[in-house]
């Protein structure tokens, strides 16, 4: 395992897209601004429901990192692809229903 998956910031971030329960109701503070003004721009900024050549899963996946857990993009995406691709689809799934639902 290296290093920087190592770090309790990034295997929280782990456990988050791990865990459905918690992966909903974090994306949910994230989509209703909860996280606060500049995480509620940001998304209202980055993510375009209409746009083909946009990977919302991932920017919303990048933002939880960043306002839930604390941890820079790099080290989300190391993170994110130590998951077995179950836990990835499964992630994907939620943070897709979510994007339709609220946004």
């Amino acid at each position: 395992m290296s290093r920087v998956l190592r770090r309790e910031d990034v295997q929280d971030y782990i456990g988050l897209l791990s865990d459905t329960w918690v992966l909903e109701q974090e994306t949910m503070f994230l989509l209703r601004g909860d996280y606060g003004e500049d995480a509620y721009h940001e998304v209202r900024k980055n993510v375009d429901l209409n746009s083909r050549r946009r990977n919302n899963v991932a920017m919303i996946g990048q933002m939880l990192a960043k306002y839930a857990c604390g941890v820079r993009s790099d080290h989300a995406r190391k993170a994110y692809n130590s998951l077995t691709e179950e836990v990835q689809d499964k992630a994907n799934e939620i943070i897709s229903d979510l994007l339709g639902k609220v946004l």
